[in-house]
């Protein structure tokens, strides 16, 4: 009697779990089937090259990919935008542990094929912040959901090597003198790579006695930094020199933001320098325009990047058709016209992650959110303002490093929080967030959804509407998450005087008020400043 005693109740608890459903249902509202398909064509006997919508690249060598059939289709969903990774329900979590996504992709063969990986394929994503500390993650299905698992390194592609053999090089030749984010003998590096165009940098590691002679940013850095004088490295190539820029990219810029420490750093020098330096960036403003209407074309960009072009073959192979008439041989039958096909190939040019596939499904590039250096600990708490006593999902949207987290209920079990049940969680501060939360009742979606800059410690409320799916959609696409959703620049030049038209009203604002450059508009030379060019 006992024993039943002590059974009954479990097997009650039993039986009611599994046939109450819960209120809502996450993959209901948000899912992949809400990210496009996209179905390619290929022959497994060729080496192909894919490009997807979202600007991922594919590379398929021949022989890759067993199959029955030699002509096959592959099915291609990918999450590169912060828009459709929530859009998906995508959440980036590894378990219980918060990520930072660098861009998702799925791959697998299309309904109707049966095709497995033999070989694995390489796949570039792109990303406008690089982070060499990122990790490739596996997705595995879970009720629905996708959770992250078996995270392992970046393969060493070509970013990852110029990484590495800039920071051998940093240490040989630069680390005497300079530290990635504190003065030293000479300045920090942090931010170079954005204050300063490439071909300053090549010509003052070259030369800098010839350029503090000529070049006013350079005198402004000698005064400062009297007596010492930067030692010359001719013998630096600028290749080298790209690898060292790759390396300070990717290690002091991490945190570094402009133009702040760079404005700090200015505030230590006295006016005339400062003149110096808001004119010799107004000029620079309007001679760089000047010089882009003059030749619309493509070029080198003028700041480092961290980008590749590559070359992508359209598969169709049908851009561009010409006929050869072959020469009739006498007393043959006529040999009819040939067709040959020339292929147009196409260039896209961005910074990309590398991930090797070796298995179909879903991939994600991930970095726990508490290993972002940007990222610090913090208090969130959330009250759900309403009447309806359901569960509500609760996620949390921080678009600047690309984190869509799930939440749940504190210690208190009345207020949401994210991460810990005390509510601590590591997050960028001043970064734009999004909450939204929502619930199923009595057949009807209720929604929610608030704007807030992180800090050390807040509480944000939370209010609902009554909305429908579709509804619930647009508002997550007017939250304009991405801004700019394009990641990728396809290398032909189109738009570009436009571009050129809206800058030249933002280069005036770059203009002092309180100083006189002593030039007017569309000149070259500075007061007091050499520009002319080198012999």
């Amino acid at each position: 009697m006992k024993l039943y005693k002590l059974l009954l109740p479990a097997v009650l608890l039993f039986l009611f779990s599994c046939n109450t459903k819960p209120v809502n249902n996450f993959p209901d509202i948000l899912n992949t089937g809400q990210l496009s398909s996209q179905i390619f064509s290929l022959n497994t006997h060729r080496d192909t090259v894919l490009l997807t919508k979202g600007g991922c690249i594919i590379r398929l060598p021949k022989e890759s990919l067993q199959s029955d059939n030699v002509d096959i289709k592959l099915e291609v969903k990918e999450a590169v935008t912060n828009t459709d990774i929530v859009l998906a329900g995508l959440t980036t979590m590894s378990g219980k542990q918060f990520l930072s996504s660098g861009g998702m992709i799925f791959i697998n063969a299309a309904n109707g094929y049966k095709v497995s990986i033999k070989k694995q394929l390489e796949i570039l994503v792109p990303t406008k912040k690089y982070n060499s500390d990122m990790s490739v993650f596996k997705g595995v299905d879970s009720a629905g959901m996708i959770n992250w698992t078996d995270p392992e390194s970046l393969p060493k592609d070509s970013t990852i090597l110029s990484i590495e053999n800039g920071k051998t090089l940093f240490k040989a030749n630069c680390a005497n003198c300079h530290k990635l984010k504190n003065d030293y003998t000479g300045p920090e590096v942090a931010g170079i790579t954005h204050r300063r165009n490439l071909q300053w940098i090549y010509e003052f590691i070259h030369n800098p006695g010839e350029m503090i002679r000529h070049n006013a940013d350079a005198k402004k850095l000698a005064t400062y930094w009297k007596p010492t004088v930067m030692t010359a490295f001719p013998a630096l190539t600028h290749y080298d020199i790209n690898n060292i820029l790759a390396y300070i990219e990717t290690s002091a810029n991490k945190n570094w933001k402009a133009p702040d420490s760079f404005l700090k750093r200015d505030s230590s020098y006295d006016a005339s320098f400062l003149c110096i330096d808001s004119c010799y960036k107004y000029q620079q403003a309007l001679d760089d325009l000047e010089y882009k209407k003059s030749e619309i074309e493509d070029s080198t960009e003028d700041f480092f990047t961290l980008d590749r072009t590559i070359i992508i073959v359209p598969q169709n192979r049908r851009s561009t058709k010409r006929t050869t008439k072959i020469p009739e041989p006498q007393n043959e039958t006529n040999i009819p016209e040939k067709e040959i096909e020339h292929v147009t190939p196409t260039s896209i040019t961005a910074t990309f992650y590398t991930i090797n596939v070796k298995t179909f499904g879903w991939t994600n590039i991930d970095i726990l959110l508490k290993d972002i250096s940007s990222c610090s600990p913090s208090e969130l708490f959330v009250n759900l303002k309403t009447k309806y006593k359901t569960d509500f999902q609760v996620l949390l949207i921080v678009p600047s490093v690309k984190a869509f987290v799930q939440g749940g209920k504190l210690n208190d079990q009345k207020q949401f929080g994210f991460d810990e049940t005390n509510g601590k969680i590591p997050l960028p501060q001043n970064a734009q967030c999004y909450i939204i939360a929502f619930a199923e009742v009595d057949g009807k979606l209720i929604f929610g959804k608030k704007e807030f800059y992180s800090s050390q410690k807040q509480t944000i409320d939370l209010s609902f509407t009554e909305t429908t799916k579709e509804a619930l959609t647009a508002q997550i696409k007017a939250l304009n998450l991405d801004g700019v959703s394009a990641e990728v620049n396809d290398s032909k030049n189109t738009g570009k005087l436009k571009e050129i038209e809206k800058k030249s009203s933002e280069t005036e604002k770059l203009k002092p008020v309180n100083c006189d450059c002593g030039v007017p508009a569309n000149t070259t030379t500075l007061p007091g400043t050499d520009v002319s060019p080198k012999k």
